[in-house]
């Protein structure tokens, strides 16, 4: 297989990877609005707890806010990296990049997401059950992210290499060339 330096992209590999992202992120981003209108229209609760009785606050939790906004920011992202290929601009330093920022965010909303299991606001009626979905869609998105980031470190490293490569057989027939000249 001839490696093209301009086109580093496996099109097989690549467009899955986007496409499950957008399907994950629109999906995650839909149930994310749902629930902060949800909970921001849901009363103060009271609920027992080891004996006590806890009151849940009503209003939209932080934890929501960050799932919505973190969603948007990766979509954004996503379909930036989408654009950014179809002009044939997509380097794989921004690629990289960019998919280890949507990583390294979503990490965030995962860890915020799994804080909320143990709060108690999870023990409000329904609440547990709101807040599983959404940990197992942050889940499903963190590992298409995942696999985003790991095949972004393999197109940088492999067009490196070729940089690499290119400039050694450069150098080799030039200093040849140079050579036979007499210079």
């Amino acid at each position: 297989m001839v490696y093209n330096l301009h086109s580093p992209w496996r099109k097989s590999a690549i467009m899955p990877i986007w496409s499950f992202q957008l399907i994950l992120l629109s999906v995650d981003l839909i149930i994310a609005a749902l629930l902060v209108c949800i909970t921001n229209n849901t009363p103060a609760q009271t609920v027992s707890i080891g004996g006590k009785n806890v009151t849940i606050e009503a209003g939209t939790q932080s934890w929501d806010v960050a799932n919505l906004v973190l969603a948007a920011i990766a979509l954004l992202l996503t379909c930036a990296e989408i654009v950014l290929y179809v002009y044939s601009d997509l380097s794989p330093a921004i690629f990289l990049g960019s998919s280890a920022l949507k990583a390294g965010t979503w990490t965030v909303v995962l860890v915020l997401d799994i804080l909320a299991v143990s709060s108690n606001w999870e023990k409000g009626q329904w609440n547990n059950y709101i807040i599983y979905v959404v940990v197992g869609f942050a889940g499903a998105v963190y590992l298409i992210l995942i696999v985003g980031v790991i095949y972004a470190v393999v197109v940088f490293l492999r067009q490196r290499g070729t940089v690499a490569s290119n400039v050694e057989k450069y150098m080799m027939t030039t200093s040849d060339a140079s050579f036979r000249n007499g210079y």
